[in-house]
């Protein structure tokens, strides 16, 4: 059994790899990255073999069809500019794989492909998009019909964790993303800041208000759980809301750049380059993603609700403290569906998120052994 980890040493395949090696369940591990000094640094601490530390430059399609190839499943870490390369990749080699990206409409587009190939391509298995999916999926088991799907996240760390992080959080809560919730058979649009909500999250997160994100769980979960409405809303840091609501105020998201020392230079890489060496960007005191989600719905003549969230191990718990905190997460989603296509423990083909294919039970019980808890509340409605 061999799993092949695509940016197996970045910020989420770092800790991929490491649960992924000590799983005990592969016969082979490699790891492939452009980084290879660093990846073969980490090698070492985890006792992979030199052979299994592949140099891969993902710019290149022939080097990641010669990296995949003979995988039993493989693992997308790297960043999401390279989605839609590895995808191909997979179906081009009939392969089993898994990623964190939500799933994009050009993405959804190679399902016919895969489908013809055999190839099995799982898009999105972080908190969200990815648990949330599953936990609503798991809300939905032995409901007649489901009536809504409600998700909130509040995901806590540093706006500059990583430069990429940044970028995550413009997306998130910058002007220029297209947001909407599911009702009445349609998306409907919705504004930067709309659909606020007060939101109890598990401590240490507490409560917080809510908005519409961009999110990709509002296309998959009325198709995949026959949801009649479905809503998904976030929130990062207060400090990170409190600073992205003054840049649009300020107009840092405006197309027209601005000059600085006879050059110019677009607004919003100007910021995203401050934050990415400003010691504040990085500093936060709580760290973690809480998960909140609704599943409304009938069973046997009974409207119900049931609502599902997580908790993980308190900071004073070796290993979840700081920055591992957040990342652990969003990687143990991924971990765990990993899992689960090694142990065929799947349905069908295609390109389409992890509620699609991967039972909801299992994948949850994966997360429970590696501290990612899952709780449930069910009223009678």
């Amino acid at each position: 059994m061999k799993a092949v980890i695509l940016g197996g040493v970045g910020a989420m395949g770092t800790h991929t790899t490491s649960e992924l090696v000590a799983c005990g369940l592969f016969d082979q591990i490699v790891v492939a990255d452009i980084d290879i000094g660093k990846l073969r640094r980490l090698a070492g601490e985890w006792k992979l073999p030199l052979e299994a530390c592949i140099p891969l430059d993902a710019n290149n399609a022939g080097a990641l069809r010669a990296a995949i190839a003979g995988a039993t499943v493989v693992v997308n870490a790297l960043p999401k500019p390279f989605t839609l390369p590895v995808a191909r990749a997979c179906i081009e080699e009939r392969a089993r794989a898994i990623d964190l990206s939500s799933l994009s409409a050009e993405l959804r587009a190679l399902d016919d492909e895969a489908r013809a190939t055999g190839a099995l391509y799982v898009s999105g298995c972080g908190a969200s998009s990815g648990l949330t999916n599953m936990l609503a999926k798991h809300g939905a088991r032995g409901l007649e019909t489901v009536e809504a799907v409600d998700i909130n996240f509040a995901s806590f760390r540093a706006i500059a964790l990583s430069p990429a992080s940044v970028q995550g959080v413009f997306w998130e809560f910058g002007p220029g993303s297209q947001r909407a919730y599911y009702a009445e058979g349609a998306l409907q649009p919705a504004g930067l800041f709309d659909g606020a909500r007060e939101v109890d999250f598990a401590a240490p997160i507490g409560r917080q208000t809510v908005y519409y994100v961009p999110h990709s769980e509002v296309h998959t979960l009325p198709r995949n759980l026959h949801a009649g409405r479905v809503t998904i809303r976030g929130t990062f840091t207060p400090k990170s809301m409190r600073l992205m609501r003054s840049l649009v105020e300020f107009g840092f998201f405006e197309p027209q750049p601005v000059q600085i020392a006879g050059q110019n230079v677009a607004r919003r890489d100007l910021i995203a380059a401050y934050l990415a060496q400003a010691p504040e960007a990085r500093d936060e005191p709580v760290w973690g993603y809480g998960l909140h989600v609704e599943v409304t719905g009938e069973a046997g003549g009974q409207r119900l609700r049931r609502t599902l969230w997580t908790t993980w191990p308190p900071a004073s718990q070796p290993g979840w403290s700081g920055p591992a905190a957040w990342t652990k997460c969003v990687a143990l989603p991924l971990v765990a569906g990993t899992l689960l296509l090694a142990r065929d423990q799947y349905a069908g083909c295609g390109v389409d998120a992890p509620e699609a294919f991967l039972p909801a039970e299992p994948f949850l019980a994966a997360l429970a052994e590696r501290g990612l808890q899952t709780h449930e509340q069910i009223e009678v409605l």
